[in-house]
Formats: structure tokens, C-alpha cells, sequence
């Protein structure tokens, strides 16, 4: 029962996620400027990220940070990537074809991170079910791109 309502967690978020992103997006193109944009997200994010580290941590959990290995703060650099690449993709190709090629990128790199235990997550071995959930996955880009130039036409 757990599994399930984290993987209704995970739905739920990656619904947020296509709302939010496309709102940024929105944003972007009302103010002229996705650097403008993302710097309100950002600043945001930051806000909330401090008020529930102050409610839920110490200031000396901090010095954990020391322990991480460098590439692994390469994070939010990957974060303000996707943000920059989501404000102008979501405009030039609308939001149902962004997010439908981007979850199929998330779900053949995340099989090959676990496949490989790339990144310190834990190994789990690619099988027929991962790699029909690819194809499956790389199907739904396509025929959400095909759906779109029927509909235009």
C-alpha cells in the first residue's frame, strides 16, 4: 500500500511539474525574459527551501556538505539548465510535446542509471518490462507529435 501512494506521490508531482514549468514558461514570454523568469522561480524556490530548512534542520547540518563529493553540487546547475530549457521549449513546441519527449528522456536515463548504478543509486538490472517501458515511452513522443500535426492540418 505504501508503493502505492508513492507512486501517487510521484504522479502528483510530476503533474506540478508540467503545471509549473509551463507557468514559467508563461511568465517568460509576459515579461520578455527567460533569465527574468527563472530568477523569480529561483528566488522563490530559495525562500521556501530556507523556511523549511529552518523549521526542520540545525545550521550545523550544514557542515555535511563537506562529505559530498563536488560533482554531486553540480545539481542545481542541471536544475538551471532544465529550467532555461523548459521556458524556451515549452513556447516553441507547446506543452504536451515538451513533457511527453522529457518524460521519455527521464525514463530511458533513469533505467540507465539504475542499470549501471551510475551516480551512487542502487543497481537494478535492465529487463524486458524496463525496455518495453522505453519503447512504450518513445511511442507516446511519437504519436503525441503525429497528434499534433493532425490536428493542425
Amino acid at each position: 500500500m505504501q508503493q502505492i501512494l508513492f507512486i501517487a506521490g510521484a504522479f502528483a508531482v510530476g503533474a506540478l511539474v508540467s503545471t509549473y514549468l509551463t507557468l514559467n514558461s508563461l511568465l517568460s514570454e509576459k515579461v520578455g525574459s527567460a533569465a527574468q523568469a527563472n530568477l523569480l522561480y529561483f528566488t522563490i524556490a530559495f525562500a521556501i527551501t530556507a523556511v523549511v530548512f529552518l523549521i526542520r534542520e540545525q545550521p550545523a547540518s550544514l557542515a555535511r556538505f563537506a562529505d559530498v563529493p563536488v560533482w554531486a553540487l553540480c545539481a542545481g546547475v542541471g536544475g538551471a539548465i532544465a529550467l532555461f530549457g523548459s521556458t524556451y521549449l515549452i513556447e516553441a513546441i507547446g506543452p504536451d510535446r515538451y513533457f511527453v519527449a522529457g518524460v521519455a528522456g527521464q525514463v530511458i536515463v533513469s533505467v540507465l542509471l539504475a542499470h549501471f548504478a551510475w551516480l551512487g543509486v542502487e543497481e537494478n538490472a535492465i529487463n524486458w518490462q524496463k525496455i518495453l517501458g522505453v519503447v512504450l515511452s518513445i511511442g507516446g513522443v511519437l504519436l503525441v507529435t503525429l497528434g499534433n500535426a493532425a490536428s493542425a492540418e
